[in-house]
């Protein structure tokens, strides 16, 4: 069962005494059970617990006894998310996986109660950032990624940061099992990186003084690299840490000064009050801002970064096509490792992308609908309203090259499920756009009604917990197809706005950390996968057993 995590919050604070929830039935089903705490198999006495109706409406909610027990007496046949929350125990669902959880059947002949909820207890990491002279770093921004599945496969994302204290100290809270990897970027208090422009100007002086004075100025002309525990400049390097359920994991860094670079950008003239824009990437593709760099302008046609420590960079200027004659954006990627001065000119040119959405079978205006294209690698995305006749695009050259993934949102039951385009190549719902290139796309948006349902078994009982996915027969690239959930209680799940065609079903009970969008990966598991075909009319459930 899948429902939004927000659906989790929408609980009563904590130390309440038990409590019926609004609209509890009269007569109905019990639902009890216990929570417990899943490292240590400990009760958990306080836990406010909420059952909320896979159709919607106010949850019932009560709080866990002494001994974690916890019953709703009476509740209607149907389906609910089962959540709960405490002090040291995020928001979570039971047996959750990502944004999926076990859903709790309820009804005749359906066992509800005694159920063993056991909730994560909050994991942290936490540590001080010094310097070579041991000093602590003080305003130093700390960075935290974690190995999440994207569209099928896990890789890194940047998940959020945190300033450290005047002692160095930094604190990542309310955290879960997983993979993380921290870096750490600041800037070092006795840094002085003038602009290469300024250092050369400066006043006439006899040989020894100048001498004396460039050699003092190149001391302090120092950044800190980006540096990712325990003591790594480059992101491939960094050590994982793999945090469990509860655990306190310290991750102390050192960051040590090096010669800072200077990138001069010349020939440019930008809109007024813009700047180039500039990112880091880490992890191969992903790109991150960069907080400790000095940005200098010089006019209408120079600008400098200066503070940076060497690393791969990506440069962006916006476009400026209607305040200066029509000129486009531009971008560059620069392994920067020594000064570098590169020109506006020599850089390639950002993409330019229009498009129209058509509707299969329907005349019908969506006027709210959203075009997202969204590069998984970098975590770039460009997003445009649709008008009401179901065009798109900016006025201004802003889409950097690379293969992005189309999204249509906001426009109700309706998905892009075909797409061709001019000057861009196109893989199902993929778009591979060129530098500089004029792309026009249209798409054809199709109603999702279609509904599958079935039970996962394993032999001939249910199977709970067991992710349950649908893949698209003639596109493996089309993840917007794909649909999953995770098998109920009493084994059931349902596949909601499919895309009439036909498709293969699998139940795979470890899959969760599968890199299911590598079809090398799922392709021994569509071979013992079940064959459907979908329409817009009510099928009947179908039977997979668990891989």
């Amino acid at each position: 069962m899948r429902r939004f995590i927000a659906l989790l919050c929408v609980m009563l604070p904590l130390g309440i005494a038990v409590a019926a929830g609004v609209g509890a039935a009269s007569q109905g089903y019990p639902v009890s059970g216990a929570v417990l705490d899943s490292v240590t198999g400990q009760p958990l006495p306080g836990i406010v617990v909420s059952l909320t109706s896979d159709k919607g409406g106010s949850p019932l909610r009560a709080s866990t006894s002494n001994n974690g027990q916890f019953s709703f007496p009476a509740v209607a046949s149907g389906k609910y998310i089962l959540s709960g929350r405490g002090q040291g125990y995020r928001p979570q669902g039971l047996n959750q996986h990502d944004s999926y959880f076990t859903g709790i059947a309820v009804g005749a002949n359906l066992d509800s109660t005694n159920i063993i909820f056991r909730m994560e207890p909050d994991a942290s990491i936490r540590g001080q950032v010094i310097d070579d002279q041991n000093e602590p770093v003080r305003n130093a921004t700390a960075q935290l990624f974690r190995i999440d599945e994207v569209d099928g496969i896990r890789r890194p994302q940047s998940v959020t940061n945190a300033g450290t204290d005047d002692q160095g100290r930094y604190h990542f809270a309310h955290l879960g099992p997983g993979t993380y990897y921290v870096a750490i970027s600041a800037r070092p208090w006795y840094a002085q990186n003038a602009p290469q422009s300024a250092r050369q100007s400066q006043l006439k002086v006899d040989a020894d003084t100048a001498t004396r004075v460039q050699q003092e100025s190149a001391e302090l002309d120092v950044a800190y690299p980006l540096t990712f525990y325990p003591d790594a400049t480059d992101s491939s390097q960094g050590s994982a840490i793999t945090l469990r359920a509860g655990e306190r994991f310290t991750a102390d860094i050192v960051l040590r000064a090096v010669p800072a670079v200077h990138l001069k950008i010349d020939g440019e003239k930008p809109q007024a009050g813009s700047v180039p824009n500039i990112t880091q990437r880490v992890f191969d593709n992903l790109l991150i801002p960069v907080f400790s760099s000095q940005g200098f302008g010089f006019g209408q046609r120079t600008f400098e970064f200066s503070g940076l420590a060497p690393g791969r960079y990506a440069i962006e200027f916006p476009g400026n096509s209607e305040s200066a004659g029509g000129k486009a954006g531009w971008f560059r990627d620069v392994d920067l490792y020594g000064d570098m001065e590169i020109s506006a000119g020599d850089s390639p040119a950002m993409a330019t992308i229009t498009g129209l959405v058509t509707y299969e079978g329907s005349a019908d205006v969506r006027e709210s609908a959203y075009f997202e294209l969204r590069n998984q690698e970098t975590g770039d995305s460009w997003t445009s309203k649709v008008s009401e006749k179901g065009l798109f695009g900016l006025k201004d050259n802003e889409l950097r090259p690379g293969t992005y993934q189309a999204v249509f949102y906001g426009g109700g039951d309706w998905i892009i499920t075909r797409m061709v385009a001019q000057n861009a190549k196109v893989q199902g719902t993929e778009i591979t756009v060129a530098p500089g290139a004029s792309v026009r796309v249209v798409c054809t948006a199709t109603r999702v009604s279609g509904n599958v349902t079935g039970t996962v078994l394993q032999g001939d009982k249910p199977s709970s917990g067991a992710m349950v996915l649908l893949v698209p027969d003639d596109s493996l690239h089309d993840k917007q197809r794909y649909r999953r959930d995770e098998s109920d209680s009493d084994g059931t799940f349902t596949l909601r706005q499919v895309v009439p065609g036909h498709y293969t079903a699998v139940a795979i009970q470890d899959g969760w950390n599968l890199n299911w969008g590598d079809s090398d990966v799922l392709k021994p598991y569509l071979a013992k996968g079940e064959k459907i075909t979908v329409t817009s009319d009510k099928s009947a459930p179908i039977k997979l057993q668990v891989q």
